[in-house]
């Protein structure tokens, strides 16, 4: 149903095809692209062989910081269609409200009200 963030990689346009959803969990960047370094976060170093980790939606910045320009060539398709989605996302639909569901917070698991 669903292709993770961290299951092996599309081999083929025709299985890109046949990926209904993605999980969008994490996105990693070439580790040779100079912004890698910039993005980087320091958890998450188990899939280190996908590159460079520059996107993880359990950190606190996750909805605010989004990695972008994204290298030309390099990326795997998870993390290029993660990265798309949240950019152009946020370009359409502007930036997430606080609400008593989504609080700027430093701890990203908090209790709901």
């Amino acid at each position: 149903i669903q292709r993770r963030d961290v299951s092996s990689r599309p081999g083929t346009k025709q299985e890109e095809l046949g990926i209904d959803m993605i999980h969008m969990g994490r996105a990693w960047w070439p580790k040779d692209y100079p912004l890698s370094a910039y993005y980087m976060h320091t958890e998450g170093k188990a899939w280190s062989r996908f590159g460079t980790q520059v996107w993880c939606k359990c950190n606190y910045t996750a909805s605010d910081i989004i990695p972008w320009p994204m290298p030309d060539t390099g990326v795997d398709f998870q993390s290029y269609h993660t990265l798309y989605l949240l950019h152009y996302g946020r370009e359409y639909f502007g930036a997430l409200p606080s609400s008593k569901y989504r609080k700027p917070s430093k701890r990203y698991h908090e209790p709901y009200p």
